[in-house]
């Protein structure tokens, strides 16, 4: 990621966490279902617009589907220790080591997660021409490019921020704080 209206490096590991729980996570849940909505309204009235939108919809729904398991690992499992390891570094507390003995494993996958998500969003990409419109498409087809864009910009920005930041500030953290 090249720019950034904020400076996430500078930013506590706990709340750049909370920035991605309360600002990606929940958008994600928010924006998904419209959009997915919007897709299939558009299959089913304007197909005309762009020959690709059942393949479109497809890899979108797919993306729904994978993020929404990633999302609950991330909510369920990881980002609550990532919060406990940091109030315990905060506290000088010892903490026990995560239940797979490593955090690396499980972010490792998480990692890799993301990669496969971005290889679904930049197949959308390419099927609705680098997100842009004719201007003799309808306006819903319209609407619907920039939403898909928007959604790939903030899953640029979610990545960007879990994968070089997040992750490896919390692996630090492990391997400076446990024994």
């Amino acid at each position: 990621m090249t720019h950034s209206r904020y400076a996430f490096e500078q930013w506590p590991l706990d709340l750049l966490t909370d920035y991605a729980l309360k600002i990606h996570h929940r958008g994600i849940r928010r924006e998904g279902p419209v959009t997915l909505e919007l897709i299939a309204k558009m299959c089913a009235e304007h197909p005309e617009d762009n020959p690709a939108l059942d393949e479109i919809s497809a890899l979108f729904t797919e993306s729904l589907n994978a993020l929404e398991s990633h999302l609950q690992k991330e909510e369920n499992v990881l980002f609550p220790y990532f919060y406990e390891f940091f109030d315990a570094v905060a506290h000088r507390r010892p903490i026990e080591p995560f239940h797979c003995g490593t955090i690396q494993a499980p972010i490792q996958m998480m990692m890799m997660e993301h990669d496969d998500e971005l290889l679904r969003q930049n197949r959308i990409q390419v099927l609705t021409n680098d997100f842009s419109a004719d201007t003799d498409t309808s306006d819903n087809y319209k609407t619907l490019v920039s939403r898909l864009h928007d959604f790939y910009e903030a899953l640029l920005e979610h990545t960007y921020i879990e994968n070089e930041i997040i992750f490896p500030g919390f692996i630090r953290l492990e391997a400076e704080n446990l024994i």
